[in-house]
């Protein structure tokens, strides 16, 4: 079954073209799970990384890197004599911050989309035929899972964006392992008693 697989993605060409026919490039991906040949195809086409950088003062800026899959895309060409087209991501953004709930991670990646949605991304992905195009964003999930949020709405209400010093405090709970609660929290599970 893997080899007729590897056989049709190859003889379509295109990585999202023949998604579809599996009900997505998360479909896929689930199926890539247990074929490494498969896998490495969609990473290939479909696998990048953005990075913007955050902060108010001047001098007091930091940038951030997040990889992605491309799970869809619009391409328009430039009508105006340029060089370059317009490409309009759907993604899946990977937050990996470990010793964080769910919730916190959902937080960073809705701060992280924020900066797509207003434009501030420089983008690198594999997949050549995004070369040479402007390329906006839309994160479609985080982490495989749907965003709870409509697609382009996140800057509509300034009193519901996500600070950028809220975000700096949530990764620096994720380095520094958690809360020493969350921490006393995870050892009593490990060791199954009553503390």
């Amino acid at each position: 079954m893997s080899d007729s697989i590897i056989n049709f993605l190859k003889k379509q060409g295109d990585i999202f073209s023949s998604a579809k026919y599996f009900g997505g490039i998360d479909k896929l991906r689930e199926i890539g799970k247990t074929n490494p040949k498969i896998m490495d195809m969609i990473t290939k086409s479909s696998y990048g990384y953005l990075e913007f950088q955050a902060g108010d003062r001047p001098g007091q800026t930091k940038t951030y890197e997040f990889n992605f899959y491309v799970l869809d895309y619009d391409m328009e060409d430039d009508m105006g004599g340029g060089d370059y087209n317009h490409a309009y991501l759907a993604i899946d953004l990977i937050v990996d911050y470990p010793n964080l709930t769910d919730e916190e991670i959902l937080r960073i990646g809705q701060w992280a989309a924020e900066y797509c949605e207003d434009g501030r991304c420089d983008y690198n992905i594999s997949n050549k035929i995004f070369e040479d195009s402007l390329i906006m964003s839309d994160v479609k999930k985080i982490n495989g899972k749907d965003v709870p949020w409509v697609s382009g709405s996140l800057l509509n209400n300034q009193t519901d964006i996500v600070p950028d010093e809220e975000v700096e405090e949530l990764i620096k709970k994720s380095e520094n392992g958690g809360t020493v609660k969350e921490s006393v929290i995870r050892i009593k599970k490990l060791l199954k008693v009553d503390l």
